[in-house]
């Protein structure tokens, strides 16, 4: 249980200074990408609340996509889920359409909001499962995942999305 409470505090810290960043983006950068071909702020803050959201339904085992065939599983655990969970870095990829961010995200405060409300119920999952004593789940991509390392992977995530807020907005 104190690996996934001590793996839970990462994770806020990793949404607060998350959150902390989307607040300090400047209005008029809010729906402007970053480059050509990037995602906007307001496309980054939904796609990180769309992670914790199907990230929950996926470990509660409501959601089944993205998936992948099981002969498939090994080789994503080897090449994405393990250099992830080694690095704390994630590879340069196309997200799943499942991830996706919408054209058009809600407002600032909306998606403040949902990442705050999806990544606690998240932290809430994985502590009820750790006084159950269930350690793992199934995650249809991933296949057999730590609750723990599941834990771990979304705080890099976070983290890896907030530089994205940090960087400069393309100027017309």
């Amino acid at each position: 249980m104190s690996d996934v409470q001590a793996v839970i505090r990462r994770n806020q810290v990793a949404v607060a200074e998350f959150l902390e960043a989307l607040n300090a983006v400047p209005a008029a950068d809010w729906d402007r990408p970053r480059a050509p071909g990037k995602w906007s702020p307001a496309q980054v803050a939904d796609h990180v609340a769309i992670v914790y959201e199907v990230g929950l339904k996926l470990m509660d085992g409501t959601a089944r996509d993205p998936s992948a065939p099981r002969w498939l599983r090994p080789l994503i655990r080897l090449m994405i889920r393990a250099t992830i969970l080694r690095t704390g870095r994630l590879p340069k990829s196309t997200t799943a359409k499942a991830f996706q961010p919408a054209a058009r995200p809600p407002s600032r405060d909306v998606l403040s909001g949902r990442i705050a409300a999806a990544s606690r119920a998240f932290e809430q999952l994985a502590t009820r499962y750790a006084e159950a004593g269930r350690t793992t789940f199934d995650h249809p991509a991933f296949g057999r995942f730590g609750v723990s390392d599941y834990l771990r992977f979304q705080a890099y995530h976070t983290k890896h999305h907030e530089g994205q807020l940090q960087g400069p907005a393309s100027r017309p």
